[in-house]
């Protein structure tokens, strides 16, 4: 009875808010439109009027406040019987949350008169959404005691608390939410008895900590709203008298689980909103009395997963939102039973798993947003067959951004009522399904980044009369309608970028009136752009046609918003360009010609081929926040008026051939963020302006001429990720407040997401230059001081940047050590301290740097052992040499003092006794046959002669082979296949099935590839021959602008003339190898798109020369390899617009004279290969102003004449190779004291093979291969600096001179193959650092010097010298007095044996032999029933006719 009477309770109570708020909305109907029988009485006219006259109304809504009739007055209401007005209704009619443009304009301002106490009758009063002058609510709305309804809200009205408003005892409404009031109690709230309706979110009541006493107090009120109030705590009360609420909102308080004891109570709650506070245990209990719940809103509230099975009881639930909380796990079935829901948002949390069948049971769901979880698997449950519901009535589905894959249901056309539907950011696979037509009601659709593919046509279409909203890009999806076609929608948006489109420009857009937003980006449009486009440049807002082939010029720009043109075949000067376009980008295009002034309003046009110098004219855009205008050729200084741009935050300036000093004015860019002025030639002091861009983060100025000492101003960087300051002239030392550079103390710098622009940057990481996008650099930790002249030691308060990822110190000089601590920089994955003058020993701390995968430590004075670590000794011995004191791995075998004598002496088993190398193995051979009889009749002998063991132990075998055939079905029961790749796992023998490997031997199962046949991140085929089948289809590489990289190296491609054309179609192809592809002719293609392309390898190809004239549209290369082609003129434009380009490769490519002269033009370049071509005459000059050269290979070609001076002016030079020329002369030029640079790189010099003379003044000599004859000179023991000698392959002869041992830095020395003679001794002792010693094929005599050095190296490295005796070569010398029982054992070949030892291979030998023996017998037999079947059958019919004839 208690229940019944309960439930009559709330009916009553919801039948009595129902009737009031329908009562409020059919007054202000009447009230607002006016009734013509009523007459307006004058005093209630007059008050009106006055009130009008202080009211400021710029939109002129009190228009029709004329004449005598006010009852017809717009916003005013007159009793019908009376007359009297009774309401007031100004409500503005925008709302202040979604409307922004000429929004304040349509406000009412000015002043409240108090002519409004001459409405003695007024119920109703609405002034929201206005903004009257900063005024307190006026003080005689407390006179207006008739008011039933008072709304105030957003009137920015400003004070303390409205004490006054406590005399209106007949108000039943009270909406003052968003006012600026400082509220301390809320007492005067109580004296309002007949309240049913209260608002007063936004307003701060921290003070007012007995709210809920006060609101307790009154008994009629049945809505509370106070949201975003500051609510963290209030005074307890001993009962709650909440018998009437039916809605309450408490969102965003922050308000702790413990302060809903009280909810209990609320029996009656029909809507119940505590989102963003935190919510746990307590409410338990509270749900399960709410027995009339039907709206719960809990979004934000740190959810637990329990809790979410707790609300699958209440029954009641028509509406659920547990938006971003903390659940995790998967979504029960449970889920299913709340059948009432309508609306349903679990968005923003940790769900994963598959979608629950029961959410197809929620009959009555019009709205499910399960966004940005961890979901996974097919949506058949939810929008397929399986659904139990005939009637769908979902208007609203969002399911992006998880893991959802499979195909769309056909079904997906049943939802007819769905009007919005999000799948983004998913695996959804296959087509379209032509049923998405018959959403007659769907007005957005988004299914953008998934693996969508195949053709959509207009069937797709055909009913969909209300989309507006069309969002598919990034997909594989095909256009294919009609030239003629007339969609039968209006849309507002379209992105469709990476779609197949082109190559005409789609004529149907035109129909499309409504278009604000168009993406059409990647979709491989060659066409011009038509007329009708640029004409609607009015209406749109958004515009994306970047990277495709679209040519032609542009006139001019009259768009407006946001308008990106990048990467595309635009030419010709630039367009005029609207000053309503806020986002411009232009790069990437052939625009050419000088800059326009119009410029100064717009950001990105870098990489193009714009020339001259930057305009004055900045001041007029204080506005601008991106400016890119890098990899162009503009000239001059940069503009003081750059200072005007006050809230740029990305400039970008590099590789242009800007030069002067910074403008004073750039101290004014105060929000500056990134700068990049790398590659110029600017120059002055950087403390002018640094001291004034806070946020900066990325600081690029590398390749300059600054000077000067590094700012102190950097330190003050806070978010400083960046600083490149890499080959200047800064002097000084390093500061050591750049250890206090807090974005690189940051362990997780990864959070720091500061780049709010979409841009990429050029960073020297690792030796090698990489682009970063801007989710990349967000991640990077950098900085670069080397190639100045910085002085000083190494500050030990670097090591605080725990955070910093690349450290490149190199190239300067400095001294002192490595700091101890460097262990600390626990993040650091490049370190390059080359060249300088540091000394000590390598800190063992460095061996703890886990994530070092680079290391630069050579040419400097480190001494001691290189400290152990698996990481350390993984580099190169080159990150190493130069140290003359430093030993250990890489470097070295070991230092000296080490016992490395037993391990390090060749061909000595464990007991120390020579053996005869490989001779000795004969014992290992001779006992593999008798391991093999062991091994064959250990298995054959039972097996044969005896059934019951054969039977048994096959029976066995048998059983762990069906083991893993009914282990492999059991996986295939569990895979979705919807391709039907798993087709031939049938029958017994799962060898055989597809993708399934075992072993030749043990026919276990070792190999399980299931890998998909289409790989979306790279090409790769395997097979030539099948690629030249299918070349015509492999158009789908293109993958609609997502392959970047694609390798078809060794491939045969002679039958597919048409790669080009298809590698043309790959619009963000950045690296593309097709080396020894037989690439011998193509189909010609009318333009060339490889726009993004930055590394291009056609080596090998024997391509003619008439190959390359489209070279010269890749402005972009970075690398080039055109190796083993014929190469001559048409690559001379090319190269002229290759402005990018750093690494050539050309050898072997027919190459002639004329085209070296043109190469000296590349300033760019890096590395430049020219091997074995036909080059003849001298080195040119010009060769010397490649000052960027670190890589120059010249070998093999017919230079002749004297080594250019200028040689030694590429400073970066660290590879030369002129090997295999005719060059004679001097080397003075290259390595003597006129060579310009102060510090050298030269890693690697290799001149042999030429006709060069005179002394030689380096650390390395290297005249190998030569045809040099007479004595070594003693003049070489003036070298004392001396590291690497080769003299090999020559004819010289006599004594090595008593001057060599004064060469104490020789580590690696190469004399073989000589006709040297005379005693070692006189100088081996003297040479500590010897690492390899190479003397074979000389004549040298006498015993080898004993040393735990020389007698680490291999005999071979000493003989070929008849009469040189000892160890390592021999074990001792004629004469020596060795002990007869030491005498070791000499076999039938003269060969020194070590006696009853050598029989260790015999044993080793026999295990060999006897499991080749068991497996021979064993394998066939065991995994091939057939086999075994007719080989026991025939052995047994031998037997039996054996046995027969005994």
């Amino acid at each position: 009875m208690g229940k019944i009477m309960g439930r009559k309770t709330s009916f009553l109570v919801v039948l009595v808010h129902w009737y009031l708020s329908l009562a409020t909305i059919l007054c202000m109907f009447t009230y607002c439109h006016g009734n013509p029988n009523v007459l307006c009485r004058k005093r209630e006219r007059e008050a009106l009027l006055t009130f009008k006259e202080s009211i400021i109304d710029h939109s002129n809504q009190l228009s029709s406040w004329i004449g005598e009739e006010c009852c017809m007055w717009k916003g005013i209401g007159c009793d019908n019987i009376t007359g009297h007005v009774i309401q007031l209704n100004l409500r503005s009619p925008y709302d202040p949350y979604t409307a922004y443009e000429g929004y304040e304009q349509l406000q009412l301002g000015g002043l409240v008169s108090d002519s409004l106490l001459g409405l003695k009758h007024l119920h109703y009063l609405d002034l929201s959404s206005n903004c009257f002058e900063d005024t307190n609510i006026p003080s005689f709305f407390g006179h207006l005691q008739s008011l039933r309804y008072l709304n105030l809200s957003h009137a920015c009205f400003v004070g303390g608390s409205p004490h006054q408003l406590a005399n209106l005892s007949n108000l039943q409404y009270l909406d003052i939410n968003d006012l600026y009031l400082q509220i301390d109690k809320l007492e005067w709230l109580s004296h309002l008895s007949l309240l049913e309706f209260l608002d007063m979110s936004y307003l701060n009541l921290r003070k007012a900590s007995n709210w809920l006493q006060v609101m307790n107090m009154l008994p009629s009120l049945s809505e509370l709203h106070l949201s975003t109030c500051e609510l963290d705590k209030y005074d307890p009360i001993p009962y709650v008298n909440f018998s009437s609420l039916i809605v309450l909102d408490l969102s965003r308080n922050q308000l702790p689980d413990s302060t809903f004891d009280w909810f209990q109570s609320l029996t009656s709650l029909v809507t119940l909103d505590l989102s963003g506070n935190y919510i746990q245990s307590p409410l338990r209990v509270a749900f399960q009395n709410m027995s009339c719940l039907r709206n719960l809103y809990l979004s934000d509230s740190n959810f637990s997963s329990t809790m979410l099975n707790l609300l699958c009881n209440i029954s009641t639930l028509e509406r659920l939102d547990l938006e971003h909380n903390n659940i995790q796990g998967v979504l029960p079935d449970a889920i299913g039973s709340l059948s009432r829901l309508r609306h349903l948002v679990l968005s923003r949390n940790g769900f994963e798993g598959k979608l629950p069948r029961s959410l197809g049971n929620l009959c009555n769901l019009q709205f499910l947003d399960l966004s940005r979880n961890k979901l996974w698997g097919d949506a058949y449950g939810l929008l397929g067959n399986s659904s139990a519901c005939k009637v769908r009535n979902l208007k609203l589905l969002n399911l992006s951004v998880n893991k959802l894959s499979g195909t769309l249901p056909d079904q997906l056309g049943k939802h007819k009522k769905l009007s919005t539907l999000f799948l983004y950011d998913n695996m959804f696979s296959g087509p379209i399904p032509v049923s998405l037509g018959n959403l007659s009601n769907l007005e957005e659709l988004f299914i953008s980044n998934n693996f969508l593919e195949g053709f959509v046509s207009d069937v797709h279409f055909f009913n969909l009369t209300k989309l507006k909203m069309l969002d598919a890009s990034s997909n594989f999806l095909t256009w294919n309608v009609s030239s003629n076609w007339v969609p039968p929608f209006q849309l507002q948006g379209l992105f469709i970028g990476s779609w197949s489109l082109g190559p005409q420009f789609p004529t149907w857009l035109q129909s499309q009136k409504t278009l604000q937003e168009l993406d059409l980006s990647d979709t491989g449009i060659s066409d011009v752009i038509p007329s009708w486009l640029w004409s609607r440049g009015f209406q749109i807002d958004y515009l994306d046609l970047s990277q495709n082939q679209i040519r032609g010029s542009i006139p001019s720009l009259s768009f407006k918003g946001t308008i990106i043109l990048a990467s595309n075949n635009f030419s010709g000067p630039l367009p005029l360009i609207s000053s309503d376009i806020y986002e411009l980008d232009l790069s990437n295009n052939s625009f050419h010609g000088s800059l326009s002034p119009l410029i100064c309003e717009h950001k990105d046009l870098s990489k193009n081929i714009l020339s001259g110098e930057l305009h004055d004219c900045w001041m007029n855009n204080s506005s601008l926040h991106v400016l890119n205008l890098g990899s162009n050729k503009l000239t001059g200084n940069i503009p003081s008026s750059f200072g005007s741009l006050s809230v740029l935050t990305y400039l970008s300036l590099y590789k242009n051939n800007l030069s002067g000093d910074l403008p004073l004015s750039l101290q004014n860019c105060q929000h500056l963020e990134i700068v990049d002025l790398s590659e110029n030639h600017l120059s002055g002091n950087l403390s002018i302006w640094l001291g004034h861009s806070a946020p900066l983060t990325a600081l690029l100025l590398r390749s300059n001429r600054f000077h000067g000492n590094i700012p102190q101003e950097l330190c003050h960087f806070n978010f400083l990720q960046i600083m490149d300051l890499a080959h200047n002239i800064f002097t000084g030392s390093i500061m050591r407040c750049f250890g206090n550079l807090s974005a690189m103390v940051r362990l997780d710098s990864s959070a720091l997401s500061i780049f709010g622009v979409e841009h990429s940057l050029s960073l020297v990481t690792k030796g090698v230059e990489y682009e970063y996008g801007t989710n990349a650099i967000s991640r990077v930790t950098s900085i670069d001081l080397s190639s100045n002249d910085l002085i000083g030691e190494i500050p030990e308060e670097l090591t605080n940047l725990y955070g910093l990822r690349y450290l490149n110190l190199s190239n300067n000089q400095l001294h002192g050590k490595i700091p101890e601590k460097i262990n600390a920089m626990k993040l650091l994955e490049s370190l390059d301290l080359s060249m300088n003058n540091l000394t000590g020993v390598i800190p063992q701390s460095m061996a703890n740097l886990t994530f070092l995968s680079y290391l630069d430590l050579s040419y400097n004075n480190f001494s001691g052992r290189i400290p152990t670590s698996t990481q350390l000794q993984s580099f190169s011995a080159l990150n190493f040499i130069g140290n003359h004191d430093l030993c250990g791995p890489p470097l070295t075998p070991s230092c000296v003092g080490d016992d490395t004598s037993l391990e390090l002496t060749p061909n000595v088993d464990d007991e120390g006794i020579q053996g005869s190398g490989w001779i000795d193995m004969k014992w290992f051979y001779m006992s593999m046959p008798f391991g093999f009889v062991v091994g064959f009749w250990g298995v054959f002998g039972p097996l044969a002669f005896n059934k019951a063991w054969r039977s048994a132990f096959f029976k066995f075998f048998d059983g762990i082979k069906k083991r893993e055939r009914e282990a492999l079905l059991t996986f295939k029961e569990s895979i979705v296949d919807p391709t039907n790749q798993l087709w031939s796992w049938i029958g017994g023998e799962c060898c055989m099935w597809k993708g399934i490997g075992c072993d030749n031997i043990t026919g276990h199962v070792i190999q399980l590839n299931l890998r998909n046949p289409y790989d979306f991140d790279a090409a790769f085929a395997q097979n030539p021959y099948d690629l030249d089948a299918a070349f015509e289809g492999f158009e789908r590489l293109r993958l609609r602008g997502l392959l970047e990289f694609l390798d078809m190296s060794y491939l045969n491609l002679s039958k597919a003339s048409n790669w080009l054309q298809v590698m043309n179609m790959l619009s963000s192809l950045l690296e593309l190898h097709s080396s020894t592809c037989e690439l011998d002719k193509y189909d010609p293609i009318p333009y060339v798109n490889f726009s993004s392309l930055t590394v291009l390898d056609l080596s090998r190809n024997g391509l003619p020369d008439s190959t390359f004239d489209w070279l010269q549209s890749l402005t972009s290369l970075v690398t080039l390899d055109l190796s083993n082609n014929y190469i001559q003129s048409p690559l001379l434009v090319a190269f002229q617009n290759m402005s990018c380009l750093r690494n050539l490769y050309l050898l072997h490519s027919n190459f002639s004279s004329t085209m070296l002269n043109l190469l000296c033009n590349i300033s760019t370049l890096e590395r430049l290969d020219l091997a074995h071509n036909n080059i003849q005459g001298v080195l040119p000059d010009a060769i010397g102003s490649l000052s960027r050269l670190r890589h120059l290979v010249l070998s093999r070609n017919g230079f002749e004449g004297k080594l250019p001076r200028s040689l030694g002016n590429l400073c970066n030079l660290q590879f030369l190779d002129l090997s295999d020329n005719k060059l004679w002369g001097d080397v003075y030029g290259l390595l003597g004291n006129s060579s310009v640079c102060k510090v050298r790189n030269l890693k690697q010099l290799d001149l042999t093979g030429n006709n060069l003379s005179g002394p030689i003044p380096l650390q390395v000599l290297n005249l190998g291969s030569n045809k040099l004859t007479g004595n070594i000179p003693s003049f070489f023991g003036s070298l004392s600096a001396l590291t690497y000698l080769f003299l090999y392959k020559n004819n010289l002869s006599g004594d090595l001179p008593l001057s060599l041992q004064n060469c104490q830095s020789l580590e690696i020395v190469d004399l073989s193959e000589n006709h040297l003679s005379g005693n070692l001794s006189i100088w081996l002792g003297h040479s500590a650092y010897l690492t390899a010693l190479v003397l074979r094929s000389n004549r040298f005599h006498g015993r080898i010097p004993t040393s735990t050095q020389l007698q680490s190296f291999s005999a071979l490295n000493f003989i070929g010298n008849h009469g040189l005796c000892g160890p390592p070569l021999t074990p001792s010398c004629v004469g020596d007095d060795r002990p007869l029982e030491l005498t070791p054992n000499v076999d039938d070949e003269g060969i020194q044996g070590s006696g009853w030892i050598d029989m260790k291979w015999f044993y080793m030998g026999m295990p060999f032999g006897f499991v080749v023996g068991f497996w021979s017998v064993f394998g066939p037999l065991a995994f091939n029933k057939a086999w075994r079947s007719t080989f026991f059958k025939f052995f047994d019919g031998i037997k039996y006719k054996l046995y027969g004839d005994v």
